[in-house]
């Protein structure tokens, strides 16, 4: 199990000195990035050592998933421009939670909001194996939008859309809003690509490193997930800056969940 961070680019020095595996940059940021910005990112990922194989914060409002002005060459032409830039860094998984995206009005038609979420995911989501990327659906928690907020309704989206490279992200910060965090997640353990880990700062929209205080909550579940077969990366999604002491105790508890696991005889 890789473990990585959301973090500035400035803050790769940081990650890498602490010993991560990567970093998972925003996705809104690397898209308005120009050739020269984008030289100078894999520069600095190469000389950090330090991969960007992850992208969150997918992208802005104005591409919509599902809601008014939703459309489909808008979503085309954005996930064409930042799979390109994407795939340049190394980038193998992207997941899109870009709440202010599908905030639906009152009133607005579920049945229709899910059929362009579905033709979202779908465009996304082929646009991006030309570059060998996986999409992974995000449920997010109520304090971020009233659309998809459970991994239910995440992976029915996956069902419907049915793209191999269209998956789910775990991210327990939001599944514990939508009282799921702890629930038995082997039904959907052949389409979880990507996990997100975090508490907040009194605030939703400032995400930090765990609490100290929940190291048990968190590793439990964690190991749970790492014994019904999950192997992949695992990132702490932060909005804050980079605090190295809580860095670095968050490393140590997540990768003491993985020797926990796979040093049972």
């Amino acid at each position: 199990m890789k473990i990585g961070c959301t973090a500035d680019i400035s803050e790769l020095a940081a990650l890498k000195r602490l010993g991560y595996d990567y970093v998972e940059l925003s996705g809104k940021r690397i898209s308005k990035m120009s050739k020269e910005q984008i030289r100078h990112l894999e520069n600095e990922l190469i000389d950090n050592e330090l991969p960007c194989t992850n992208i969150n914060a997918y992208c802005s409002p104005e591409i919509v998933i599902a809601g008014p002005g939703f459309d489909e060459k808008k979503v085309h032409d954005y996930a064409l421009n930042l799979m390109t830039r994407a795939a340049r860094l190394g980038v193998h998984t992207i997941s899109v939670g870009a709440p202010f995206s599908r905030r639906l009005p009152d009133g607005y038609s579920r049945e229709k909001a899910i059929a362009q979420a579905c033709r979202f995911f779908e465009i996304t989501a082929e646009t991006a194996k030309r570059f060998n990327i996986i999409i992974c659906v995000e449920a997010l928690g109520y304090c971020f939008c009233n659309f998809i907020n459970s991994i239910q309704e995440a992976d029915q989206i996956v069902r419907n859309v049915d793209i191999d490279n269209l998956g789910l992200v775990v991210d327990f910060y939001n599944m514990e809003q939508s009282q799921e965090a702890d629930i038995d997640l082997s039904p959907f353990i052949t389409k979880i690509f990507h996990v997100h880990i975090s508490d907040d700062d009194k605030d939703c929209f400032r995400r930090d490193f765990m609490k100290e205080e929940k190291f048990p909550i968190h590793r439990k579940r964690v190991e749970s997930l790492l014994k019904i077969g999950y192997c992949g990366d695992i990132s702490i999604e932060i909005d804050l800056k980079v605090d190295e002491r809580k860095a670095k105790k968050c490393l140590e508890m997540l990768r003491s969940c993985d020797h926990s696991i796979h040093n049972i005889s």
